[in-house]
């Protein structure tokens, strides 16, 4: 029986809103978890699995069911807890990495719709739903011309570590008053932000060459196969590889929407060798139903996506 604080609140935020964890090692951000291999299983380097840390792909292996995250919390009952943004969810963050940063957020966050709030040890991030056409990221900075970088805005590609974790410092991170999930719907991303991304993204500092990804499909679905695809590590050559030819064998018009926002959660994307190799794709006998495969052996459940 899970008995942590932080084994608690994660079983809470996974069961009861739907977010997908994964365990940090405590006091950090560094994940517990190693990304998985092409057949779903898990790539360790040495005997165990502490000794593969911080390794990129690993957030990708977060979970919102109850078995696997008492699981992880009953092996580590004081790892801090790491949340993937992006996904089915389009769980964003927007974050002061500076005073100043800080600053021009709370300048402008007073017309903003209420979301969940938490204070780190740099000040108080926002989670917000960030709007389908604009597409999974680690990392944008805004403003950078008026106060240069520190204004973060994350859509994706990465995770945020949610309280009541705790920071080197011994800061724990906490939800501000009225401010939590149990307290406060998911707003939206408030619209002068969403706005500034897309100023950024038309710059060229971030472009994907695709058409948005939708929210439903009639013949294909793409919420589900977003949501098995997270399961999945996207820095592995062969399962980026074929994950793209199982999805252009659908023929539908979102396809290659789902296969970029999925892709853009990888360090190596690339808008334009995307946009090749999606081009130079021929059908083979891979379908998606390899995906959900694969997915299902790496712990993804039709049940729970449904």
């Amino acid at each position: 029986m899970m008995r942590s604080t932080l084994g608690r609140a994660a079983l809470e935020l996974s069961s009861e809103y739907g977010l997908p964890v994964f365990p940090c090692a405590p006091r950090t951000k560094t994940p517990l978890l190693g990304p998985l291999t092409r057949d779903g299983t898990r790539w360790v380097k040495g005997r165990d699995l502490e000794s593969d840390v911080g390794t990129r792909g690993s957030f990708h292996r977060a979970s919102t069911h109850p078995e696997q995250v008492c699981a992880w919390w009953d092996r580590w009952p004081d790892a801090n807890i790491g949340v993937r943004l992006g996904g089915t969810l389009r769980l964003g963050m927007i974050e002061g990495d500076n005073p100043t940063a800080n600053a021009r957020i709370e300048r402008m966050a007073m017309p903003w719709a209420p979301t969940w709030q938490y204070r780190s040890s740099r000040g108080i991030n926002r989670v917000v739903r960030v709007p389908v056409d604009i597409h999974e990221r680690p990392v944008r900075n805004a403003f950078e011309a008026d106060i240069g970088v520190g204004f973060e805005i994350k859509t994706g590609g990465g995770f945020f570590v949610a309280p009541p974790s705790i920071h080197p410092t011994g800061h724990v991170y906490e939800w501000c008053a009225g401010r939590a999930p149990a307290d406060i719907d998911l707003a939206g991303m408030p619209g002068t932000i969403a706005e500034e991304v897309r100023r950024i993204d038309a710059r060229g500092v971030v472009r994907v060459e695709s058409a948005p990804l939708p929210l439903h499909a009639e013949s294909f679905d793409a919420v589900r196969t977003l949501d098995a695809l997270r399961f999945l590590d996207a820095d592995d050559y062969e399962t980026w590889r074929d994950a793209g030819l199982a999805l252009k064998h659908t023929g539908d018009a979102s396809s290659r929407g789902v296969w970029d926002a999925w892709s853009a959660s990888s360090h190596k994307y690339d808008a334009v060798g995307q946009s090749a190799a999606w081009s130079a794709f021929r059908p083979t006998s891979i379908t998606v139903a390899s995906i959900f495969h694969h997915a299902q052996s790496a712990g993804w459940s039709v049940r729970k996506a449904a």
